[in-house]
Parts: structure tokens; sequence; C-alpha cells
């Protein structure tokens, strides 16, 4: 799901260590059987202000076993630390590594055996298919977002409504959960707000789109002290919500500053970065979090 960019280089001469994953930036995790993937520059992260982590879980005994194809692959071709990850033995035997054109090359081949048109495959298909795949299984777009590391709506773009997808639509408007607190996570926008939401919802929602929101506002006030954008707080639009969307918002609010402290690498600017003093920050940072917070809970909770 993550951009070619960061998986791959556009040639071998073009690797670069702090863009580009090495061997070291993919480290298994026994306790969790995952993988854990560390991103350090991305499109979103341009200013390296923090470093982005995702998690890859394997399935024991299963085929598709992404854990057991990552040691396999490792132990099948040695590597030092800050070596390429992705790397293939040319017809030299020597390992090199994986390109852009290669990428592509091994997506269209696979797609073939798969009795599809290949012209119409490319390695962007991955980053497209594994948001495909994230939204219809139902997972909350916000994960789908952070997996893969957009920082706009754009990914849902991507997903086409499938015949299921269609009648799933339909049922869900006629079924007993539309009419119930348990609208907002089943049916959302498909179907009548109810009279009352459980305040727990209202609280789980805010949760969750807050952390990331914390993330992004500390970078965007950390390159505003640095003079890299204009401070525009005077003209920003309020929303007004109603009592469940005031919850989810103070939530989010709450979560997106801790997680700016602890996860966006701004424990220490709040009492002042480069050009900001400790009241600038929080003149700027504020609005950032609660422009944001309102936008995404509006999205998630009918008004």
């Amino acid at each position: 799901m993550l951009r070619r960019s960061n998986l791959v280089p556009g040639s071998s001469a073009l690797f670069e260590g702090r863009k580009h994953q090495r061997r070291c930036d993919v480290v298994f995790v026994p306790e969790l059987y995952a993988l854990r993937l560390t991103l350090r520059e991305t499109k979103t992260l341009q200013f390296r202000e923090r470093e982005h982590v995702i998690f890859v879980t394997g399935s024991k005994g299963a085929p598709l076993d992404l854990v057991r194809l990552y040691q396999d692959y490792v132990a099948a071709h040695p590597a030092a630390p800050t070596d390429p990850f992705f790397m293939f033995r040319g017809a030299d035997g020597v390992l090199q590594p994986l390109t852009f054109d290669g990428l592509a090359s091994g997506v269209k081949e696979l797609v073939a055996l798969l009795g599809l048109d290949p012209s119409q495959y490319a390695s962007h298909s991955l980053r497209r298919g594994g948001a495909s795949g994230a939204l219809a299984s139902g997972l909350a777009p916000f994960f789908t977002r952070f997996q893969g590391d957009w920082k706009s709506e754009c990914y849902l773009r991507y997903y086409t409504l499938g015949l299921r997808d269609m009648l799933r639509i339909s049922a869900a408007m006629l079924s007993q959960d539309c009419r119930t607190n348990n609208c907002l996570s089943v049916c959302q926008r498909s179907c009548a707000k109810p009279a009352s939401v459980n305040i727990e919802t209202c609280k789980r929602i805010g949760r969750e789109i807050g952390g990331q929101i914390g993330i992004d506002a500390c970078g965007t006030t950390k390159r505003f002290c640095g003079g890299g954008r204009s401070f525009g707080g005077a003209q920003r639009k309020r929303v007004n919500l109603q009592q469940c969307q005031n919850i989810a918002f103070g939530t989010c609010q709450n979560r997106a500053r801790d997680a700016a402290r602890l996860a966006g690498g701004c424990l220490f600017a709040f009492n002042g970065f480069q050009q900001c003093n400790r009241q600038q920050w929080a003149d700027f940072f504020n609005p950032e979090v609660d422009e944001l917070c309102a936008n995404a809970v509006a999205a998630r909770i009918p008004n």
C-alpha cells in the first residue's frame, strides 16, 4: 500500500538510504509475530519531522504468511543492514536493487498469469489495490489512510463499489441497526440520524481520528514556526456541531495533543520552536487541531 518511491529507487544509482527501505528498516517483532516498517522521508514527511511506523502482521501456517516469506527472503538474500531491502540476483549472481522498472515488470508478469491484461496494471496498482482491499474489508478509513501514509482523502477515489457493496448499502438502510445507536458504526450516512447516540461511540470516534491529526498538526505548526507557511488563523472556519459531534470533537482535541507530544516529535516544541515562542506556537497549533478535528468529526458523524 506504500508509495513505490519509498520501496525501491528509480535506478540502482538513485538509491537513498534516508528515503528508500533498507534491510534495517524492516524488523521482525517476535512477540507480535509481525514486521515493523519504518519510513523516515515520504511525500508527507518531506522535512523528516518524525518517523512513520507501520506494522504488517503474519499468519502462522497460512499460504500467504508475510512474516515467513520475509524470513525466507532475507535468508536466501543476505545483505548488510544499510543495503536496499528489495534486492535480487542478476544473471551474474550478484545482488542488485529492485527498481521502478523491475517492480512494474513483476506486477505485469503476475497479473498476466491470472489471465488479466498486463497493460492495465503497474506498480501503483499495489497501492491502489491495497487501499481498495482495506476499505472493502470494512476497516475504518482512518486506518487505511494511516497505513498508506496519505495526508488527504484521495485514497477514497481508488475504491470502486462492487455488487456485494451495493447490496450492503440497501441492507444497511433496512437493518434494525439503522434505528439504534449502532447507526454510526454500522450504517454511517446510509440511514436516518438516530434520536440518541451512545456517548462511548462518540468518544471512540474522537480517539480514532485524533491521533494522526495531532501528528499532522505538529508537522504543520513546525513548518509555520520555521517560516514555511503563513498564519491564516483569523480566517479559519468554525463548525457548529451537535451534541455527539461536540463530544467527539473534544476527545479528538485531547487525543491530538497527546499524540503530538508523544508521537509527533512536539514534546518540547510546545514551549517554543524556532521563530515561535510558547504563545505563538499555541496560537497556530490549537486552531490547526480544531479545524482538522472539526472536519474529520463532521465527515464521520451525520449532522
